[in-house]
């Protein structure tokens, strides 16, 4: 691995050595062997309880498939409970892959040694992203083992694995050493012949396994009837085996006698054995086992720390040449392990002899000393056991204050939740670190995260309050205005992001730069485009400069929405190929698949309006993948309502409909419902827009002028196709004066072309909705829109055709004629129209959804049954029969059955 990897802060590299292969006492060959069959197969799984030697046969034979190669082709990672903190996992992941695979993945931990990102739960998803792409390109065979498996217990760093294991042409191997089955999808494995398997059946010692290492083992040689016995006790178990041994030294003559003592299960076995082991040595060695036990990886110094002796280098040798459960870690023996299982039994033993006060006294010791080396993380753990609390808060603020940001939030969360509250008072910065902490590790648009985070924010504000520390009270206000924004509090993040503005210091970049980007939001909001516009440009400067890139994406995106509002196509679509470019360039396209999905969506609008339908299905169908991956409920409602516009396809329709019943956010929701409605009317589904309409009347004036306009504008367009002329007129009049009033371009060319549209409606109103038409075009022609006409159907189509052909033959008419490169326009987007249907065909006699009901009740199918299938209600069913009824001039569902046979319906 390279040089810059080791310098790494808080690399503890025993972690990524291989065991140190003592002599075997019991060769087992035939598993040897199975291992080596392991390098064709993408995932092993060495699954078993503890005390079946996954360690030791994993060890043996990576060391010797290393001894066969020039350079390594098996790399070891152990795992703790720490590493499932994503950050950790994959810096010491990435690391282990180094040893066989030089250089891969570095960008990944480079970015690590970077403390500006603003989201660091997106870390993990940086790094691996560039280790997939790093992995993809290595076709040579390695093989990564990851012991203890079972300890971690985060979904994601199971997805994400499984990622790796999806690869298709990476040489990279897994081999999991586990106590038990990860959630991978192994059935999948199995089927595909990517799995191999070794379990318990696998592991267990032979009877001619458990003779041959009892009789290495002990001095005296057993009578086969007793070792049979000692097999069926510890069914072949070799940890049981060899405590057993270790017990029977000393009762080698009598081994009858210690059998009727050795029963019971594994647990019982385990206790009585480790018990015979302590009992047998000096009193002076039980204390140092007892007290060293508790540790979770020794080395000399931090046992003399502990033990309070000098002469620990040379125990430590002793035990390890006595087979006493002691596992070198490194070549060196610099720093060893005790057996899970002896350590286990152990520490039980410990609390018994040595009492709880001496145990935490022992702990605290090892806390002492790994702060003197500086190792303050493992300071943390030590006293984090020893339950000394105020020593924690002090090395954790030691930690994590000069660092400004403390990438590993799931460890850091795992330490503060078990911190009494009143500690955080000792240390000011802890309330916010702690607050900081829960947000990126909680649901942050759960309103009980918002509760629990006020405490400890508090605490820190009570703090600087009291110093008059205005710049720190400044971060705290611009947090909680992030806070407030994911819980879609807006007005009083809004708020609270432009008084956190006030005080911030010009070199805290980064949390101006949120805060700018809040104030902007606020300004889009109210529909100052201007204003917008430069609080955005701003914090994007501000964001990029600190590199914190997941809010900068955000800003792109907001410069986007700013361009489309202006009416400015061309731009936004530049601004959200932007946000791609960035993904790309960040290698995070995996992973920062929201920024992404969103733009996709951006992009996919866009190629609609410009009637690039192939493009927008294909756009869209990416972002709904992507919404789908990453469960964002409002990416995929607002990409298959799309979808259902492009394709008018219902089943889109139907599954968006379902998804909206879940969204439980009520802006979201808010903005979702109206999107729907917008849609439903492209698609002449009145129903749905009604129903939109009548809930609208019952919901307060949006926060967002935005929001508010686009709902008058849909509740006029609604009006229109009611043919509810007189009140559309009046909706459109006002939003077109606001429109102009406010720079809103794309909401004045909306209106414009529904004022137009109403004015057909009346008498002697041809050359006024002529007039508007033509300032809809001349607004509309240099970005080159074309859905926002071709969507109003057959009117606009007729509207379109009789404007050209009434200005060039009555050009005075008008107060200027049009331009001819707006005629071509017009004449551009007529051909757009589908050619309309002059001779139906049978099947034109229903409508779409028609034909599913009838083919419905054609099966037998109940009217619940059938509104439950389409997702409608039984009102609904009911007025489609009707209708069904009526075009087939029947009565009945026979009749009408028959009728649809002799018409080729069915």
């Amino acid at each position: 691995m390279s040089s810059d990897a080791l310098s790494l802060p808080q690399v503890m590299l025993p972690k990524l050595h291989l065991p140190r292969l003592r002599t075997s006492i019991v060769e087992r060959e035939a598993l040897l062997a199975c291992l080596d069959t392991t390098t064709e197969r993408k995932l092993t799984l060495i699954s078993a309880p503890a005390g079946y030697g996954k360690t030791t046969i994993a060890s043996a034979w990576a060391a010797s498939r290393n001894a066969r190669q020039e350079h390594p082709v098996v790399a070891w990672m152990a795992l703790d409970e720490g590493d499932n903190d994503p950050v950790r996992f994959w810096r010491y992941f990435i690391l282990a892959c180094q040893v066989i695979y030089p250089g891969v993945g570095q960008a990944a931990l480079d970015l690590l040694q970077s403390s500006h990102q603003t989201q660091p739960d997106r870390l993990p998803g940086i790094m691996l992203t560039t280790l997939l792409n790093d992995l993809h390109g290595h076709s040579k065979v390695g093989t990564l083992i990851l012991e203890d498996y079972h300890l971690i217990e985060t979904p994601q760093l199971h997805n994400d694995l499984t990622s790796i294991l999806d690869l298709p042409n990476s040489g990279l191997r897994l081999v999991l050493l586990t106590r038990s089955d990860p959630p991978f999808p192994l059935a999948r494995l199995r089927a595909s012949d990517e799995l191999f398997e070794l379990r318990v059946p696998d592991l267990r010692f032979t009877l001619e396994e458990t003779s041959l290492f009892l009789e290495r083992t002990l001095a005296h040689s057993l009578p086969l009837e007793v070792i049979q016995k000692l097999a069926e006790r510890t069914e072949g178990w070799p940890v049981g085996v060899q405590l057993a041994s270790l017990a029977l030294r000393g009762h080698e003559r009598t081994p009858e006698q210690f059998l009727s003592t050795f029963t019971g299960s594994h647990r019982h076995i385990l206790e009585y054995l480790v018990q015979e082991t302590l009992r047998k040595q000096s009193e002076s060695l039980q204390t140092f086992l007892l007290q060293t036990s508790l540790l979770d990886r020794l080395t000399a110094p931090l046992c003399d720390a502990v033990s309070g002796r000098g002469d620990s280098a040379g125990v430590l040798d002793d035990l390890e040449r006595a087979n006493l459960f002691l596992q070198p870690l490194d070549d060196e023996q610099v720093w060893y392990r005790y057996h899970a299982l002896f350590v286990e039994a152990m520490r039980h033993e410990a609390h018994k002899r040595l009492g709880d006060a001496e145990v935490y006294s022992c702990l605290s010791r090892a806390s002492a000393w790994y702060e003197g080396e500086n190792r303050l993380p493992e300071a943390i753990e030590v006293a984090m056991q020893a339950q000394d609390f105020p020593r924690m808060a002090a090395l954790i603020a030691r930690l994590v204050e000069p660092m400004g940001n403390y990438l590993e939030h799931q460890t850091l969360w795992r330490w503060f939740k078990v911190l009494p509250i009143e500690t955080l008072h000792t240390q000011p910065g802890l309330g916010f670190l702690y607050a900081t902490a829960l947000l990126f590790t909680q649901d942050r648009h759960a309103p009980a995260t918002r509760i629990r985070i006020e405490t400890p924010l508090s605490i820190a504000e009570h703090h600087w309050h009291a110093e008059g520390n205005l710049a720190r009270l400044a971060q705290i206000q611009s947090f909680r205005a992030l806070v407030a924004l994911w819980q879609e509090d807006y007005a009083e993040s809004f708020r609270l992001a432009r008084e956190s503005l006030l005080h911030l210091p010009a070199h805290e970049v980064q949390w101006r730069g949120m805060s700018l980007l809040n104030v902007s939001m606020e300004e889009l909001w109210l529909g100052r485009l201007d204003a917008a516009w430069n609080a955005c440009t701003e914090a994007r400067q501000l964001l990029a400069s600190c590199e914190a890139i997941s809010p900068m994406l955000a800003a792109i995106a907001a410069q986007a929405q700013i361009n489309l509002l202006r009416g400015n196509l061309h731009q936004a679509n530049m601004f959200y190929l932007q946000i791609l470019q960035e993904v790309e360039k960040e290698s995070a396209e995996e992973y920062w698949l929201d920024d992404k999905g969103e733009a996709l969506l951006g992009l996919a609008h866009l190629s609609y309006e410009w009637n690039l339908l192939d493009q927008a299905e294909h756009e869209a169908r990416k972002a709904l993948t992507l919404g789908e991956q990453r469960k964002k409920e409002g990416l995929q409602v607002r990409a298959l309502l799309l979808l259902a516009c492009v394709t008018r396809q219902e089943e889109y329709m139907h599954a968006a409909s379902a998804l909206l019943a879940r969204v439980r956010r009520p802006h979201l929701r808010r903005e979702l419902l109206l999107e729907q409605a917008i849609i439903a009317l492209t698609c002449d589904d009145q129903s749905t827009a009604q129903r939109w309409s009548t809930s609208r009347a019952n919901d307060e004036r949006a926060l967002s002028y935005i929001l508010d306009e686009r709902e008058a504008l849909t509740q006029a367009r609604l009006l229109l196709a009611q043919k509810q002329t007189s009140e559309a007129l009046s909706l459109l009049n006002t939003s077109l004066h606001h429109a102009r009033e406010q720079g809103h371009t794309q909401r004045e060319l909306e209106a414009l072309i529904l004022l137009a549209l109403a004015h057909t409606m009346g008498t002697h109103q041809q050359e006024v909705a002529q007039r508007l038409l033509i300032q809809a075009l001349e607004k509309a022609q240099p970005e080159n829109y074309q859905r926002l006409f071709l969507d109003q159907g057959e009117p606009m189509r007729i509207l379109l055709s009789a404007t050209i052909r009434d200005v060039q033959q009555r050009e005075h008419n008008y107060d200027r004629a049009m331009h001819p490169h707006i005629v071509a326009y017009a004449r551009v987007l007529i051909q757009a129209f589908p050619e309309p249907e002059t001779t139906p065909t049978n099947a034109a006699l229903l409508s779409p959804q028609e034909l599913r009901v009838l083919r419905l009740l054609a099966a037998g199918r109940s009217r619940p049954d059938i509104a439950s299938e389409l997702v409608v209600s039984i009102n609904t069913v009911k007025t489609q029969v009707r209708s069904i009824y009526s075009k087939l001039n029947v009565s009945s569902r026979k009749d009408a059955y028959d009728a649809a046979q002799r018409l080729g319906l069915l």
